[in-house]
This record gives structure tokens, C-alpha cells and sequence, in this order.
């Protein structure tokens, strides 16, 4: 074969070598669609797009990634290396400078590097996975894509981020893509069911529209003292406004609130009422502020002493 090689024209083998080296190049191209046909088989006409391959399957994408572009170079590589051989360049020479360039650039492309490699830590380690809620630096949102220079979230507002990865150094996930407030607010020391029931009592519709129905037998009237039926008037005005702020703030909010009625303090002297919020992650204010706000003008109608520290909100991570 080498005779037959040395017995040709020397440009007619630098076209030969061309023509190999592109059909070497298209026959990689070739493996790398089917095996990205393979999995569109697995999971369906949807997912057909390269993108969502990545999406659903990013440790398989990122190995038929780095293999074709392995190989890529590498047949382009060699062959650059055949065609100066027929200049009368060494190949020792060649590879030589290869090596130094090759340094020199990886030198100058230390960014880019740690980027491959961390990228390959967060596919193959799980540390993410496409769908979860996370916060990455100083953003929250829902993992999109996991790429080898980038991991792209989906924030509250739907807008695409692309964080370098060199740039993730903590991770901190939301396993349930939500968190929990309790919110629990302290009921008056001294209810008076007259100016309770002039001040804060909704009409009838809107008690009815604003209860959950495993909540409907939780404030009934039925058998109620005075100071009871005038707690049970707070609590359906306070559930009005967690209502009506779940209705204004579906994005931020993600579930309609649950309250667990009026509890006693354990070795306290006052009775206060718990809801729980479902909220998109990183935007407690909204409670903290606003919900908070709004329940302590609307019980200041009754008792201008009710105060923003008689609320208090804790947290939980789902």
C-alpha cells in the first residue's frame, strides 16, 4: 500500500488525504446522528430536537459531545500532519510545535478549561439535575440546560440566564421547587365581638368564597362564645387577604394558602392563628411586607395597638 501511495503524483495523494480526511469527518457526523436517533426512539417525536436530547439525557449527550469532537481533531490533526509530510516538514517538528502551541493556548484559555471541567463535575457528579429549582450565586430559578460552558436557569420571570460555570461555587437546591412560610399572627389579648364584627366581619358570600372546605366547620358560629366568634371573624378576614393575594400574585405564590386554625401558645397567654404559604423561592417579602402589611391595618380598625411584631414568619425548605 505505502509503494502504491510513494507511486502516485504528490498533489493527487494531498487531494487523496483531503478527500479521506472529509469522508472520515462525515462518517463521525454519521455515528453522532444515530446515536441521537437511537434516543429519539426512547423518548418520543417531542424530544427529536438536539436540545432536548441534551435536556433529557445530559451525561450521553455530553460523552457522544466530547467523543465526536475527539475525533474530530484528531482526524483533522493527522491529516494536516500527512499533508506536510508531503512539503518534506518532520512530523517530529510538527508535533513539537503542536504541543507548545498547545500549551500556550490552554494557557490563555484557562477560563474556558475550568468551565469543561466544572461542567462535566455538575453532569457527572448529579449535583444538578434539568427541572429542579436552585440558586446558583445570587440566582434562583429552574434548571434548563447543563452544558459543558454554561448552566442555564429559567427564572420567576421566565427569562433564560446563562451562568459560566466556572462561576458556581455553591449550589443550593429546592427539592420540592418551592418554600414554605408559616406565617402566625398573635390574636388581640382582648377580643370585643361588637367592634370585631363592625370592622373586619366579610359578607357572607365572601366568607364562604374564602374558606377551604376542609376549613368550613373550623369557624362555625354554631356554639360559639362571644370572644370565639369574634377570633373566628379575624381569621376569616386574615384568610380574605391570603386569598386575595394568592388570586394577585399566582406567579409568586404557588398554591392557594392553608390555614390550621387559632392554637394556643403552649405555656403562653395568647392564641394566635397559622396559614402557610407556598412560596417561588427568594421572594419571602411578599409576606414579610405586603401580606404583613395589610393584616395589621385591617386589625388596627378594631385594636390601634395591634402591632408588626405580633406577626412572625418562619421558613422551610421543600
Amino acid at each position: 500500500m505505502a509503494d502504491i501511495l510513494s507511486q502516485i503524483n504528490p498533489m493527487l495523494r494531498i487531494l487523496l488525504i483531503v478527500v479521506l480526511t472529509v469522508a472520515a469527518h462525515f462518517f463521525v457526523k454519521a455515528i453522532r446522528r444515530f446515536s441521537q436517533y437511537l434516543l429519539t426512539m426512547k423518548v418520543g417525536s417531542e424530544a427529536a430536537s438536539e436540545a432536548n436530547l441534551t435536556r433529557r439525557y445530559p451525561k450521553i449527550a455530553t460523552i457522544i459531545t466530547i467523543l465526536v469532537s475527539a475525533v474530530t481533531f484528531s482526524i483533522y490533526f493527522v491529516a494536516v500532519g500527512m499533508v506536510l509530510r508531503e512539503f518534506k516538514i518532520s512530523l517530529t517538528t510538527y508535533f513539537a510545535s503542536a504541543t507548545v502551541i498547545g500549551l500556550a493556548v490552554g494557557f490563555g484559555l484557562q477560563g474556558f478549561v475550568q468551565d469543561l471541567v466544572i461542567g462535566l463535575t455538575l453532569i457527572f457528579s448529579d449535583a444538578l439535575n434539568i427541572g429542579e429549582v436552585v440558586k446558583l450565586g445570587d440566582e434562583i430559578g429552574r434548571v434548563d440546560n447543563i452544558g459543558l460552558r454554561f448552566t442555564t436557569l429559567i427564572n420567576l420571570h421566565g427569562q433564560r440566564i446563562l451562568i459560566p460555570n466556572r462561576n458556581i461555587s455553591v449550589i443550593s437546591q429546592f427539592r420540592g421547587g418551592c418554600i414554605r412560610a408559616y406565617v402566625d399572627i398573635q390574636l388581640p389579648g382582648e377580643v370585643d365581638e361588637d367592634e370585631t364584627s363592625q370592622a373586619i366581619e366579610p359578607s357572607p358570600r365572601q366568607a364562604a368564597g374564602n374558606l377551604h372546605r376542609k376549613d368550613e366547620n373550623l369557624f362555625s358560629v354554631r356554639s360559639q362564645t362571644p370572644p370565639q366568634a369574634a377570633e373566628n371573624a379575624i381569621a376569616i378576614a386574615v384568610q380574605a387577604i391570603a386569598k386575595g393575594m394568592y388570586h394577585q400574585h399566582r406567579s409568586i405564590i404557588l398554591a392557594a394558602p392553608e390555614t390550621f386554625g387559632i392554637k394556643d401558645a403552649k405555656a403562653g397567654q395568647w392564641r394566635y392563628l397559622r396559614i402557610k404559604f407556598k412560596l417561588w423561592p427568594g421572594q419571602m417579602k411578599i409576606i414579610e411586607e405586603t401580606f404583613e402589611e395589610r393584616v395589621v391595618q385591617v386589625l388596627k380598625k378594631s385594636y390601634p395597638d395591634y402591632a408588626a411584631w405580633m406577626i412572625t414568619v418562619t421558613y422551610k425548605v421543600e
